[in-house]
């Protein structure tokens, strides 16, 4: 054998060894996420007091996902989409073809996920803890600034563009993902209506007396034409846009945890929960985080300048990964985004929570706990010019 190989065998396997747990001495488990925050699943922090073979005393940590909610109303969801089937299929295969080409073409950046240590189909996956490597979720409900927006975006168009190169290769079929939950379900839409008419109430109880007829035409919009407009939406999105990736599916704050520098700048990302991944435009990502993890003002006024950065990442990976297919331009994103803004618009006018709102009890069911905090937000005083513009906007689309 080469003493180059020996040499590197013996530090290897002595390396392995020094980490090789010989004995577990205490586990216990706390919730890795706050309660409102989560309803697919159970999430908790392993907290982990270990011997090692060579006799070190280690303490670590790992984060468990179980599939068991106490949340009745979201059972039928993680049944209906395989939440669990589809998360464990997404890092078993997907994820792990991703970092099978950043190897194959030495991409030296770090992974965008984290690590699955081991699952059981389709109830248990065991992840590493993020929070050990020095990344950090935030408190939620906030919006983003521009720092960490553009980090998002370049590394969304990053993972957006890795993903169309195993499409095509053959390793991501478009056919195997359901389509968007966003606007798969019509009993989403009635939800959305029924906070509609109640955020309506808010506006011509407790902003200006200007504001009311504004409301009254808001609060005038049926079912039927939701229905009919997010419908078109869809349409596009899935079918008439040329250009399709392999989406998150459920792209906001809540899913992405940053690490930050010194200054406390953020320098990287990670994003959770691939529970809900599409295929079509990769406006669904877009869309879904430009218009519910930025303020309304952040996102007017920088649009172009967060498009072109996922724009750029997209294309530079492309063309970094060897993809030969079409290659969609600026200007076709710019119009696309710009087709499908009133599900954006839609989208942020019935989640609107820009201040954490501690008084929310965790009691309460999860729809209802989740509509208080929206309702509750619209009370906020200022808030009539952060959404101004937005709201205009909205009803010129919808009346």
């Amino acid at each position: 054998m080469n003493p180059t190989n020996e040499i590197l065998e013996v530090v290897l396997t002595k390396k392995n060894e020094s980490r090789e747990i010989a004995k577990l001495l205490s586990v216990t488990a706390e919730p890795a996420v706050e309660e409102y925050q989560n309803f697919l699943s159970t999430i908790k922090r392993l907290r982990v007091k270990a011997v090692l073979k060579n006799g070190r005393i280690v303490n670590c940590t790992y984060i468990l996902k179980d599939s068991y909610t106490e949340e009745e109303c979201f059972k039928s969801f993680i049944k209906d989409n395989s939440v669990f089937k589809v998360e464990t299929m997404m890092y078993t295969v997907v994820l792990n073809e991703l970092e099978n080409l950043m190897e194959d073409f030495e991409d030296y950046d770090s992974r965008l996920w984290c690590m699955l240590l081991y699952y059981e189909p389709y109830t248990i996956l065991l992840f590493e803890d993020l929070q050990a490597s020095g990344f950090k979720s935030l408190i939620t409900p906030c919006y983003l600034d521009l720092d960490h927006a553009f980090l998002v975006l370049h590394n969304l168009g990053k993972y957006h563009g890795m993903c169309k190169v195993l499409e095509e290769r053959g390793i991501i079929a478009k056919d195997s993902y359901k389509e968007w939950f966003v606007l798969s379900n019509r009993k989403t839409y009635s939800v959305w209506k029924d906070c509609l008419n109640r955020i309506c109430d808010i506006i011509c109880q407790s902003w200006d007396s200007s504001w009311k007829p504004v409301a009254e035409r808001l609060g005038k919009l049926s079912l039927k034409v939701i229905e009919e407009k997010l419908n078109e939406t869809k349409n596009l999105l899935e079918n008439k846009f040329a250009f399709k990736v392999l989406n998150h599916g459920d792209f906001k704050i809540c899913n992405l945890m940053f690490k930050y520098d010194w200054r406390q700048k953020p320098v990287g990302v990670r994003f959770l929960d691939f529970q809900l991944p599409t295929y079509g435009s990769p406006c669904i990502d877009l869309v879904h985080f430009l218009y519910r993890s930025l303020s309304p003002l952040t996102r007017r006024r920088n649009f172009y300048q967060l498009l072109s950065c996922y724009y750029n990442s997209l294309i530079y990976t492309l063309k970094k990964y060897n993809y030969t297919g079409p290659k969609p331009s600026l200007e076709e994103m710019s119009v696309e985004m710009k087709q499908v803004s009133y599900l954006g618009l839609f989208l942020s006018f019935v989640n609107y929570v820009p201040l954490r709102d501690d008084q929310v009890s965790v009691s309460e069911s999860a729809t209802e706990s989740t509509m208080k905090r929206i309702i509750d937000s619209y009370k906020k005083p200022g808030i009539e010019l952060e959404l101004s513009q937005d709201i205009y906007e909205l009803i010129e689309i919808f009346t």
